[in-house]
C-alpha cells in the first residue's frame, strides 16, 4: 500500500510538473504573439502567468536564501557604524575665482564635486542594488528578484548613501548603471546568464571600492527589473512608485559621472530566448548608449564587448603604465557624437520604420523621445550645475566644468552633429555656470575648427542662448 501511494503521489507530482511546464510554454512566447489574449486576462490571471513564469528553480531558490542572509549580515555591520564616524569619502583640493587674479583653494568631497547630490536625489524614489549582493546571488547560481522581492538589506537608498561616498576613485561616482538586453518579457534574465558574464567586472568593482581602508564602502547598481517595481503591480502606490521611476530614468544615463555599461556581447546561447534581437537592435538600448553620449565622462561609458579579462580596477587618470591589464584600461568605449533631441526623434522614427530597432510595445517610442530630451537637456544643465563653485560670486569663470570630446576619432560629419546638439543646448538649456566643451585632437579639418571655434562669437552674440554674462558654453580644440 505504501508504495503504491508514493507510486500515486509520483504521478500526481510529475501530472502537475508537466502541466505547468505546459502552462509556462503556453506563455513563454514573443510577447507581440500573446499580447491581445494576456492583455485581456484580470489582474488575478495576469498574476498567475508571471507566478509561473518567474518560479524559481530549486538552485535559484536556494541561492536566493543563501544571498539573502549574507547581505543581511553586511547591511547590520554597516548600520551598526555611529553616525559621527560615518566616512565623509575622499576630498579634493579646487580652484574657484579667477585663477588668474584672485584664485583661492577649498576642498570638496570627491562625491560632490561629480554630481553626488543628485544622486542622492534619485535614491528618494529610486533604490540602487548592493554590488556585493548581486555578486553572492550570482555566484550561488541565484538570477535577479524583481524590485518588490529584493531584500531591504540588499537595496541603497538615502540613508546607506554613506556607503557610496567612499569610492576612491577621480571621475566617476559608485553607481554601475547597465544598459543590457531583456530575453524575456517576464524576466531579463531568466537563467542569470548575462550577469555571469559580469561577475569579473562586479569582484573588481567591489575591491576598488574598499581598496583604501573603506570596509563598508560598496557600489550602487542601476538595473531596472530590480530597481523600479515590475508587473503585476500589488497596489496603486507600486504602481506609482514605477512611474515616477521611469521618469527619472534618463537621469541615471545621462548623468555625466555615473558608470554606464553596455552589454554589446552576443545573446546567450545555453537556451532559447523570446526576444533575440541585439543590443544594438533594441529602441531602448539605443535611447540608453546615446543618453550616457551626451556629456558622460569618456571614463564613465563602458562596453563589455571590449572586456579582455583584466585583474585590476586600474586608477583614473593614471598614465604611468598601468598596462592594457585594468578596467580602466579595456572597457572605456568610444562613442558616437551627442545628437539633438530633434535629430534624435528623427533617427529613431527612421531606425524603427526600417527594422533596424524595435520595442517590445510600440507606444514605448513617443515615450523614450521624451526621456531623451529631458536628459539631454538635464546633462548639460549638470554640468553647469557642477562648475558652480569654481565660480566666484563676482562671477569671473574660473576652472569650468569640461564635457570632454576629445581623441573620439571624430570628423567633419560628426563635427556636423556636434555643433547642431551645442547650438540646442545654448538655446534649450539654462546653463548656470562655464562649460567647456573639449574637442581636442579630433581630426577636423581647419574649415570645421573655425566653424566650431565660431559657435564662441555665436553665443557672445545671442545672450538668450547658453550664457549670462561670462557663463556659457565654451568650445575649444586645444
Amino acid at each position: 500500500v505504501i508504495l503504491s501511494s508514493r507510486a500515486a503521489m509520483g504521478h500526481w507530482c510529475s501530472t502537475m510538473e508537466a502541466s505547468a511546464e505546459w502552462a509556462s510554454a503556453e506563455w513563454a512566447r514573443p510577447f507581440q504573439e500573446i499580447a491581445e489574449r494576456f492583455n485581456s486576462l484580470n489582474a488575478k490571471g495576469q498574476e498567475e502567468v508571471f507566478g509561473q513564469l518567474r518560479k524559481l528553480t530549486p538552485t535559484q531558490a536556494r541561492a536566493a536564501k543563501h544571498a539573502k542572509r549574507a547581505q543581511e549580515a553586511v547591511a547590520a555591520a554597516a548600520e551598526a557604524i555611529p553616525l559621527e564616524k560615518r566616512p565623509e569619502g575622499p576630498t579634493r583640493t579646487v580652484m574657484i575665482g579667477d585663477p588668474y587674479t584672485c584664485p583661492e583653494e577649498e576642498r570638496h568631497t570627491q562625491w560632490d564635486i561629480y554630481g553626488g547630490r543628485t544622486v542622492y536625489d534619485l535614491l528618494a524614489h529610486t533604490a540602487l542594488i548592493d554590488i556585493e549582493y548581486i555578486i553572492t546571488l550570482i555566484e550561488a547560481g541565484g538570477v535577479l528578484p524583481r524590485a518588490q522581492e529584493v531584500p531591504r538589506a540588499a537595496r541603497i537608498t538615502q540613508d546607506e548613501a554613506w556607503r557610496l561616498r567612499t569610492w576612491p576613485q577621480a571621475s566617476s561616482l559608485a553607481v554601475l548603471v547597465l544598459s543590457y538586453p531583456w530575453l524575456d518579457w517576464w524576466h531579463p534574465d531568466r537563467q542569470g546568464l548575462q550577469l555571469r558574464k559580469l561577475l569579473p567586472i562586479l569582484r573588481l568593482m567591489l575591491e576598488a571600492a574598499r581598496s583604501e581602508g573603506a570596509s563598508h564602502g560598496t557600489v550602487g547598481v542601476m538595473i531596472d527589473y530590480a530597481c523600479l517595481p515590475q508587473k503585476p503591480f500589488a497596489s496603486d502606490a507600486e504602481k506609482a512608485a514605477f512611474s515616477i521611476s521611469l521618469r527619472a530614468i534618463n537621469e541615471w544615463y545621462s548623468h555625466p559621472y555615473t558608470v554606464v555599461l553596455v552589454m554589446d556581447t552576443s545573446l546567450p546561447v545555453e537556451a532559447q530566448w523570446t526576444n533575440e534581437r541585439l543590443h544594438k537592435e533594441r529602441g531602448w538600448c539605443f535611447f540608453e548608449v546615446r543618453a550616457a553620449s551626451v556629456v558622460k565622462h569618456r571614463h564613465a561609458l563602458w562596453s563589455l564587448s571590449r572586456f579582455d579579462g583584466a585583474s585590476t580596477y586600474g586608477i583614473h587618470g593614471d598614465n604611468k603604465g598601468t598596462g592594457h591589464d585594468t578596467v580602466l584600461a579595456q572597457l572605456p568605449a568610444g562613442r558616437e557624437p551627442p545628437l539633438s533631441p530633434d535629430t534624435f526623434c528623427e533617427a529613431m522614427e527612421r531606425m524603427v520604420n526600417d527594422g533596424r530597432l524595435a520595442f517590445t510595445s510600440n507606444a514605448d517610442m513617443m515615450v523614450v523621445v521624451e526621456q531623451y530630451r529631458r536628459g539631454f537637456v538635464g546633462a548639460f544643465e549638470a554640468k553647469g550645475r557642477l562648475a558652480e563653485p569654481y565660480v566666484s560670486a563676482m562671477g569671473a569663470p574660473g576652472n569650468c566644468d569640461e564635457v570632454f570630446f576629445h581623441d573620439l576619432g571624430w570628423g567633419d560629419v560628426e563635427g556636423e552633429v556636434v555643433i547642431e546638439a551645442l547650438r540646442y543646448a545654448a538655446q534649450h538649456c539654462v546653463i548656470t555656470a562655464p562649460v567647456d566643451v573639449n574637442m581636442l585632437r579630433s581630426p577636423f579639418s581647419e574649415d570645421m575648427i573655425a566653424k566650431l571655434i565660431g559657435l564662441n562669437d555665436e553665443f557672445e552674440r545671442h545672450p538668450d542662448r547658453g550664457h549670462v554674462g561670462n557663463k556659457r558654453i565654451r568650445v575649444s580644440n586645444r
